[in-house]
């Protein structure tokens, strides 16, 4: 079973749509609530949507002498702060604000 090019973009294009979809409802939740818990447990669902994002940044340094694994790690990091971080008012997509917090974090 082969898939054409443009099925494979489409299907990419889906699955971002869908990750943005849910982190947008995600941190519009976290910012209606008052309880704390609620609020972190949005926070923590918004990163584990967008960890690969942090991972595809960190290959991006990979070839600069620091293991793959420590610039994940750093990227993790500076993706949860980016979401403790953001301000769902700016009207704004997240990863316009997280990707270069990451970025930053791992030069």
């Amino acid at each position: 079973m082969t898939s054409t090019l443009a099925e494979r973009r489409s299907t990419f294009r889906a699955s971002d749509a869908e990750r943005a979809a849910a982190t947008t409802s995600l941190l519009a939740r976290a910012a209606a609530t008052d309880d704390d818990a609620e609020r972190h447990a949005c926070h923590d669902e918004v990163v584990r949507v967008n960890m690969r994002v942090a991972e595809a940044v960190a290959r991006r340094y990979a070839r600069r002498g620091v293991p793959v694994e420590d610039l994940t790690q750093i990227a993790y990091l500076a993706l949860v702060r980016a979401v403790r971080r953001y301000d769902a008012a700016h009207e704004r997509d997240l990863l316009a604000y997280a990707v270069p917090t990451i970025e930053g974090d791992i030069r």
